[in-house]
């Protein structure tokens, strides 16, 4: 697992670090009002396909090992829904009288969106890390190397300029995955299979959808009451944020669950989860500390380029992406484990509603911040939530005995670091980050040396 975790860090922590660069190019050549309408944009295209689709996703990746002609069901019915969506979707988008060429780029962009989502799946059931990490290449190298050359182009980028930049990555990849895709397909829908699809996966996508939903609703929130200029100023900070330490929590969880679900013993499959859980925490929590540490230093670089933050903020995000990575990377995985996947539900849809009657309250009085705020507290209560319907049926270890361990070792590589600064505050950040971590993985590596931290959890 933790050969495949690495290279699952690797398909996601290098096309985060191109993101970086696209993200640095958004932050010095569009406006706060652009970017919030493109981060609105894509967000809506990944939830439609989280709604229309996981399901298929779920149920493929599930009973792939286990049942004969998973393949032609999955793609017969994926097929089926994008030429739906397609139509409804531009007839959602005539209606609402957007400009034609932003209407068919985010029309492609849905259907290609949905296409890679299946086949990073599909690879991810084969065991083939490598594929995903090249796929996963290609396709942000690609987003970075056309918007760089627009950027060069016109000096600067336009709403349209982003669409096609991200399409262009998306196409590319799904060629490149297209290649090494091997199994035989036979256009045919199996209703026995297609119904276990359903009841295993509808749960789960119910519970992703309002994951998302509850991930981004802030956005949503935001839009409505403040205006898409104030979107821009959060969901640039929430971007850079999301896209480094969510990754780096995900690498792990793209490896464990194939691996868990092969393993036919249940005791075997809790040893193994525990086991997880504990490098989940040990790799995910130092970064929350260099977070912590660097939060007055990326305040001040967003606010030289126009986009209005606080270290608090930024705090407050970072805490909000690490209790959402454990709601999906350590409950959602344990849900997965499980056939009754119907219990995900009430806690995410309480903790939805959690989180719009906390914004609707506290964003015209706090601002920003009470975005970030009604998040944590949503999330909080449905980690909470999750935590006891899971111990009723399965008796996993979601909090490691040395788990304290790693949070003090934390608290040591973040206190001191937060209080240094330079006069160059790029200087400043680059030097912190290197420091914080760099603590940390001293002490841990100790720790582990002299068996004081069992990485068993």
């Amino acid at each position: 697992m933790i050969k495949d975790s690495f290279y699952y860090l690797l398909s996601k922590g290098l096309p985060a670090i191109l993101s970086f660069a696209v993200l640095f190019l958004y932050l010095t050549n569009m406006n706060p009002k652009d970017y919030g309408f493109f981060s609105v944009t894509i967000l809506t295209v990944g939830l439609v396909n989280i709604v229309t689709s996981q399901w298929v996703r779920s149920g493929m990746l599930r009973y792939y090992n286990e049942q004969n002609g998973v393949m032609n069901t999955a793609i017969s019915v994926q097929f089926l829904i994008i030429a739906l969506l397609s139509i409804i979707a531009m007839t959602i988008m005539i209606s609402l009288k957007l400009n034609i060429l932003s209407s068919f780029l985010i029309l492609i962009i849905l259907m290609s969106f949905i296409v890679n989502e299946f086949l990073n799946n599909y690879f991810r059931v084969k065991i083939m890390p490598k594929t995903i990490l090249n796929g996963n290449l290609i396709k942000n190298i690609i987003y970075v190397l056309v918007l760089a050359a627009t950027w060069l182009i016109s000096k600067k980028i336009t709403l349209n300029e982003a669409f096609i930049s991200f399409l262009a990555g998306l196409i590319l990849s799904n060629l490149y995955f297209f290649c090494f895709f091997n199994d035989k397909v036979n256009f045919k829908i199996n209703r026995n299979l297609l119904k276990v699809f359903m009841v295993y996966g509808l749960p789960l996508t119910v519970s992703f959808a309002l994951g998302v939903l509850l991930q981004n609703i802030d956005k949503y929130m935001i839009t409505y009451q403040l205006g898409v200029t104030k979107t821009g100023d959060y969901s640039l900070v929430y971007d850079f944020v999301h896209n480094s330490l969510y990754m780096v929590m995900g690498a792990l969880g793209m490896a464990s669950l194939p691996r868990i679900l092969k393993i036919t013993s249940i005791e075997e499959r809790i040893k193994s989860f525990n086991k997880y859980v504990m490098f989940l925490y040990l790799i995910s929590i130092p970064f929350v500390g260099m977070f912590f540490a660097v939060s007055p230093d990326l305040a001040k670089i967003f606010g030289k380029f126009g986009y209005d933050t606080t270290a608090l903020i930024l705090i407050m995000i970072v805490t909000l992406t690490f209790i959402h990575g454990i709601n999906s990377f350590v409950y959602g995985q344990a849900i997965q484990m499980m056939e009754n996947t119907k219990i995900i539900f009430i806690p995410a849809a309480i903790a939805v509603v959690i989180n719009i009657v906390l914004n609707l309250i506290l964003l015209p009085r706090l601002g920003l911040i009470s975005a970030a705020i009604s998040g944590v507290i949503a999330f909080l209560a449905s980690n909470i939530l999750l935590y006891k319907l899971i111990a009723q049926k399965l008796p996993l270890k979601f909090l490691p005995n040395k788990i304290g361990s790693v949070l003090i070792v934390m608290i040591i590589g973040t206190i001191p670091i937060f209080f240094i600064h330079f006069n160059n505050m790029f200087v400043s950040l680059f030097v912190k980050i290197i420091l914080s971590l760099g603590i940390q993985m001293v002490i841990f590596y100790i720790l582990i040396k002299t068996k004081k931290l069992n990485l068993r959890g």
